[in-house]
């Protein structure tokens, strides 16, 4: 419901001073205040007012009378009273604000030094995977090179173990040379019996039209 408003010749007659004297302490509470439309003016610019300026008005008459105060001392004490009783009020809602707004920094804080250290657990882990996979890299180039330092020509490996045959005299016949060799291999084999042979005594028999030891022997023979 929208409050009554009183023109100023009401309201000088209901506190009992003339207009003039009205208008002059109206002038005064708007230049204290700072505010020139402190009353609310009506189409031909006259001051309305409401009830709880009547009261406003009815207060500074009341130290004007009693404590015998100059209009404009009365009004500046009235609006300080006014002011103060503001103030705490403001001042209270800002430090409210401030109060949730520091909390709130301080959980956001808290959260995103748990994101950080979340986020070093997980690097530092990344590394050790790294540097593990590093050193297995590390460890197949090591056992690659050494397999292939190992391998040996399937042909050598096919050929049976003759070291330590005495050198041969080209006058003998090949009967001869191919039994001085299957003698030595048999007794290789004796020596050293956990060595895989890859060709068997059965194999270096003597066959018809051509032999195993056919090229070894034109080698030895130039």
């Amino acid at each position: 419901m929208q409050e009554k408003m009183l023109v100023t010749s009401q309201v000088a007659k209901q506190l009992g001073i003339s207009v003039a004297t009205l208008r002059k302490y109206s002038s005064e509470i708007e230049q204290v205040t700072g505010n020139h439309m402190y009353f609310v003016r009506n189409n031909k610019q006259s001051r309305m007012y409401t009830p709880q300026n009547v009261r406003l008005l009815q207060t500074v008459l009341t130290l004007i009378n009693q404590k015998k105060l100059p209009y404009k001392e009365a009004i500046s004490q009235l609006f300080e009273v006014h002011a103060s009783d503001k103030m705490p009020q403001v001042n209270k809602v800002n430090s409210s604000y401030n109060m949730i707004d520091a909390k709130q920094v301080v959980q956001l804080l808290g959260m995103l030094q748990k994101t950080i250290e979340q986020q070093n657990v997980a690097i530092s882990g990344l590394k050790a995977q790294m540097e593990q996979l590093s050193q297995q890299n590390s460890q197949l180039l090591i056992d690659l090179n050494s397999k292939k330092d190992k391998e040996v020509d399937p042909k050598i490996l096919a050929m049976p173990d003759i070291s330590g045959v005495e050198p041969i005299n080209s006058s003998e016949s090949a009967e001869t040379i191919h039994e001085e060799i299957l003698r030595k291999a048999r007794e290789n084999q004796q020596k050293h019996p956990n060595i895989t042979m890859h060709r068997t005594l059965a194999d270096m028999q003597l066959k018809d039209k051509h032999h195993w030891w056919d090229p070894l022997l034109k080698f030895i023979q130039k």
